[in-house]
């Protein structure tokens, strides 16, 4: 089976998002206006272990501040950036539980059922019924 999208596209998108999310929070906090930003990360795994190469991300940012402002803002953010940190400290993660996950008796009814009894699709066509 071959998938466009993988667990470790979303490991990296985990990393980069994160990133994303932070230089908002921390601009803003920093009395920084941003117009916009893009944050494009590249690694790979070694697939013999899936142990991760490495993470290498770069950022654009769009704003009239100055670039010492900017500057200072990427290099608070690579600090502060909580999944970033994760992954550069190291974690183990295994499995601690020793049963199967147990089934429900009864499966919940499609979401689709669930938003016309709301009488919520509004021409999205995906409700059954008229």
């Amino acid at each position: 089976m071959k998938a466009d999208f993988t667990g470790g596209h979303l490991f990296h998108l985990a990393a980069t998002g994160c990133v994303l999310n932070d230089l908002y929070r921390e601009a803003g906090a920093l009395g920084i206006e941003l117009k916009g930003v893009r944050v494009i990360a590249a690694g790979g795994f070694d697939t013999a272990t899936w142990r991760s190469t490495g993470i290498g991300y770069s950022v654009e940012v769009s704003s009239d501040a100055p670039a010492d402002q900017l500057a200072h803002l990427l290099e608070v953010v690579d600090q502060v950036a909580e999944i970033p940190q994760a992954i550069r400290a190291g974690a183990t993660v295994r499995r601690v539980g020793l049963a199967p996950p147990s089934r429900p008796k009864r499966w919940p009814a499609p979401i689709d059922a669930h938003l016309a009894a709301l009488g919520g699709c509004r021409g999205l066509g995906a409700c059954p019924g008229p």
